[in-house]
């Protein structure tokens, strides 16, 4: 059975713990806004409003998800 919650991967670097997270995402482009809408079956299901050409949502869920967590765009992959 699915938790729904991540994965989470731990290690220790020049005296600072590092997380290590990997979530599974299901993206539907072209809403009104970003938004979370739920996890279902361990799946986070998140609204992003940039429509899917040329990697538009792709990049929109990336600043969406970065902005979310605090933590740089380069962090999110």
């Amino acid at each position: 059975m699915a938790s729904n919650y991540p994965d989470y991967n731990l290690s220790w670097d020049k005296g600072r713990i590092l997380v290590k997270a990997e979530i599974s995402v299901r993206v539907h482009p072209n809403a009104a806004r970003n938004k979370v809408v739920g996890v279902t079956d361990g799946v986070y299901l998140v609204k992003v409003s940039a429509p899917p050409v040329k990697g538009r949502a792709n990049k929109e869920l990336i600043a969406f998800l970065s902005r979310l967590l605090g933590v740089s765009k380069s962090q999110v992959n």
